[in-house]
């Protein structure tokens, strides 16, 4: 949800700016109006891959570019470091497994033997839920804020040329 957000936000902003740089020339309603950078981000993002048996697409962006991006935001400066915890609870290794990890049933001067149960609640599993609630929560915000800010978008083309209605 992360992704979507920080990849929705960052292209409808720059789309939404580069339309009302358009709409706010004095342009005739008989204009047509070519921007290559907009229909270059536009392909992309419909297009684009990382998938090298498609080399013919664009290529995407990878979305550690937009969530950088996003963090130097003041109001999304906590996002790259919650996106890191959360990419470590989804993949295999210490936060992904110690959200099944039990009680201590043995310990000694090397190791430490946790029982696993599918319903652990372990020392790390509220911080989890805590952060997944939070990107939840912080992501909806910002999609709903991307959906807007394209809506806004298409009114300000189709009030410039209202014969595309």
């Amino acid at each position: 949800m992360i992704e979507l957000a920080c990849y929705s936000l960052w292209n409808l902003n720059i789309i939404h700016k580069t339309v009302c740089d358009m709409v706010g020339r004095s342009i005739s309603e008989d204009a047509v109006i070519a921007s290559e950078d907009l229909e270059e981000l536009v392909n992309r993002m419909l297009y684009g891959t990382r998938w090298g048996a498609l080399d013919s697409n664009p290529k995407q962006t990878n979305i550690l570019t937009y969530i950088e991006k996003m963090g130097r935001n003041p109001n999304a400066k906590h996002i790259p470091d919650l996106y890191s915890f959360l990419c470590d609870v989804t993949h295999p290794n210490i936060l992904g497994n110690a959200r099944f990890w039990g009680i201590s049933v043995a310990k000694d001067a090397y190791s430490t033997t946790m029982r696993i149960e599918r319903n652990a609640e372990f020392v790390v599993t509220s911080e989890i839920r805590g952060k997944v609630l939070s990107s939840l929560g912080w992501s909806a915000a910002c999609v709903r804020n991307a959906f807007e800010i394209g809506r806004d978008a298409l009114l300000r083309i189709l009030q410039k040329w209202p014969r595309l209605n």
